[in-house]
């Protein structure tokens, strides 16, 4: 039961919890280990070897790096933005069961 301020009526609301989707758990399995030197080192700790799709974009929306299909278990892979203007970059994960994994990074160089 929720009430709000004096004079307003109350209202009782019906929650239910769902079962978190399916890859929301591999969120925790990607980190940003460091971004120094122009170079963005991405740590993945999965179980077994999964293909995931790996795009940057800039602030404005453009994907400034791409690379697909990429097979990763207990890896670290390093990609290069030397050349890239400084600025908040987006990094998103396409997961081969489909969960998106996004990450923000401050891209300083």
């Amino acid at each position: 039961v929720a009430s709000g301020c004096a004079g307003m009526e109350k209202s009782t609301y019906k929650m239910t919890v769902l079962p978190a989707p399916q890859g929301v758990a591999d969120a925790d399995r990607i980190s940003i280990i460091s971004v120094q030197n122009g170079t963005v080192n991405i740590g993945f700790s999965f179980d077994n070897y999964r293909n995931t799709d790996i795009s940057i974009f800039n602030l404005m929306g453009q994907k400034i790096w791409e690379n697909k299909g990429l097979a990763v278990k207990n890896d670290v892979v390093s990609i290069d933005l030397n050349g890239q203007a400084k600025g908040v970059l987006f990094i998103n994960f396409l997961l081969d069961d489909n969960a998106m994994v996004s990450r923000k990074i401050n891209y300083l160089k």
